[in-house]
């Protein structure tokens, strides 16, 4: 059991240092906490799982896992501050609390992952996402073409209302 802890933490301690300065972004920007990830191939149907979320930020961790505890009874607000130093810690070393999304699970649940396995992702893609079900659609994989397209509608609306 011990190997596999120290496994654990070598691999961990891998993907930290492997992390991008955008990965790492991820995690600290309240601004746009926003992420996807690809999962290989299931072994169900042989295609891959594309998952989007958002991190949790402090004050969100706070709101939903701080919930759970009686602040006024000493061994419940014991068992918060355990719990809340342990997700401090776990951001310190690249792990964040998240809610994730996916056709698995489109009203997205309550999770971990490390920094490393994270890539960046706008507001306007991870709505999109939502709003499709959790479907990759045309416009996530090609945003580019729809900027331009949506630029072209807006121009057009414009000039009509002159």
């Amino acid at each position: 059991m011990e190997a596999a802890f120290d496994y654990m933490e070598t691999s961990r301690m891998a993907a930290s240092e492997s992390a991008l300065p955008e990965q790492v972004a991820i995690a600290n920007d309240a601004e746009n906490p926003h992420w996807y990830l690809t999962i290989q191939p299931s072994a169900i149907d042989g295609k891959p799982t594309f998952i989007m979320g958002h991190v949790y930020s402090q004050d969100e961790f706070i709101a939903l896992e701080g919930s759970y505890y009686d602040m006024d009874d000493p061994e419940s607000r014991e068992e918060w501050e355990w719990t809340y130093g342990n997700w401090v810690a776990s951001r310190q070393r690249g792990i964040v609390f998240v809610r994730a999304y996916s056709v698995i699970e489109p009203d997205g649940e309550p999770g971990s992952t490390h920094i490393a396995a994270m890539a960046p992702a706008t507001k306007e893609a991870f709505d999109e996402f939502l709003a499709a079900k959790c479907h990759v659609t045309t416009r996530l994989l090609q945003p580019h073409v729809f900027m331009v397209i949506d630029h072209i509608i807006t121009m057009r609306a414009r000039l009509k209302d002159r």
